[in-house]
This record gives C-alpha cells, structure tokens and sequence, in this order.
C-alpha cells in the first residue's frame, strides 16, 4: 500500500505545465502583446487517525492519507 501512495503522490506531481518563454531582440518590437492562463487543481491529504480500525463488515482501514477536500484556481 505504501507503493501505491508513494507512486500516485509522484505521479500527480509529475501533472504541471511549464510556462513558454519568449525572448525578443532589443532592435524588434513585439507584433502582439502575450497573455498566459494559470489553472490549478490542489487535493489536500491529511493523516488517517483511524488507521488500523476494522469496519463493521470485518475489512480494515489500511490508508496512511485519506483526501482533505478538492480545491481549484484559475486566473
């Protein structure tokens, strides 16, 4: 379990986008003025408290995170 979290943790950061970065000449003048985008997806994790505690259907809970909310930015 602990390779299945440590490798969705990697593999959602490895999710970003860079940034194009465009360098003109001092004797030319921009034709168009650049605007960019940002957007951004954040999935808080916080720390099972109840780590280790059986279910009522006999399962056990076996996650070290569990998901704090889903938040997204755009601007």
């Amino acid at each position: 379990m602990k390779f299945k979290a440590l490798f969705l943790i990697v593999f959602v950061y490895q999710l970003n986008f860079g940034q194009v970065e465009t360098t003109i000449n001092e004797t030319q003048t921009p034709s168009q003025n650049f605007t960019y985008t940002q957007f951004d997806i954040i999935v808080p994790f916080k720390g099972n408290k109840n780590r280790g505690a059986y279910y009522s259907d006999g399962s056990r809970d076996d996650n070290w995170f569990v998901p704090d909310g889903l938040g997204a930015k755009f601007g």
